[in-house]
């Protein structure tokens, strides 16, 4: 888990937390919990947590594409890290 980003790692602790806040929302008996405004606060974070992790867990953009493409190509051996490394220093943009 260390080898994640941190933006990686922060949305899977936010998505865990808004499932365990919607659980709280659901089940609790406090007066807190079963107020209708924090019931639609809770599920707004729910929703948007889950827009923003389901967007970068997946590829959208035609360079994101690219990337798992070049990633399943590293997998399947047919290039090497250094290989890829060394075109990519070659065609940096500076």
């Amino acid at each position: 888990m260390m080898n994640n980003k941190v933006g990686t790692i922060l949305r899977t602790i936010l998505q865990i937390l808004v499932y365990i806040n919607q659980c709280i929302a659901l089940f609790a008996k406090t007066s807190f919990a079963s107020s209708v405004v924090y019931q639609w606060i809770s599920f707004i974070l729910t929703v948007v947590i889950t827009a923003i992790t389901y967007w970068y867990n997946n590829d959208w953009t035609s360079a994101a594409k690219t990337a798992h493409e070049v990633l399943d190509i590293l997998k399947d051996g047919k290039v090497t890290k250094e290989e890829v490394t060394e075109f990519v220093n070659k065609h940096k943009k500076e």
